[in-house]
């Protein structure tokens, strides 16, 4: 778990400085034409983004690194459990079940604007984000799936990497 220090403001214990951290996960993907709907790759797990098991925070920003320089429009949703009741293949249609969905903590949406572009690879950053979590009791992890809005093509398993910067409580 990451080293972080709580601070109490003036008299008031309970008031606590939030701790930024930032989690990457990679994605392992099957080098192949996905479309639209398509999960790329299987669950992504971003460990310890509580402070404590069953601890809150707040998404602030997403990277995304596209190796293969797809610049697709994909959508990471984002979950409190590891959706146990839902298939994960890849490159097959993502369809969460019914109580899978209920641990949903929302989507970021990347759009295919908010690339930059390089010689042979790409970038997206989505910033002040406010999207905040409670992890479930047990667990300081949240977990994610990565959504094709587009019609990418990857020749790794590794083109894609998330890294999420969060505010722990």
């Amino acid at each position: 778990m990451p080293q972080t220090v709580r601070q109490a403001y003036g008299t008031n214990p309970w008031i606590v400085k939030a701790a930024p951290e930032v989690i990457k996960a990679s994605p392992t993907i099957v080098p192949a034409a996905y479309h639209t709907g398509d999960l790329i790759g299987t669950l992504l797990t971003f460990a310890d983004a509580a402070r404590e098991p069953g601890g809150t925070g707040t998404i602030c920003s997403v990277e995304l690194a596209d190796k293969a320089n797809q610049g697709v429009k994909l959508e990471l949703a984002l979950f409190t459990t590891t959706l146990t009741g839902t298939t994960l293949t890849d490159n097959s249609a993502f369809d969460p079940a019914d109580a899978d969905l209920l641990t949903k903590i929302g989507s970021i949406i990347i759009d295919t604007y908010e690339y930059n572009a390089y010689s042979d690879n790409s970038s997206a950053t989505k910033s002040q984000l406010l999207l905040a979590y409670k992890c479930v009791f047990g667990s300081a992890d949240i977990y994610g799936v990565l959504v094709s809005r587009g019609a990418p093509t990857y020749a790794s398993a590794s083109d894609l990497q998330v890294s999420l910067g969060f505010l722990q409580n």
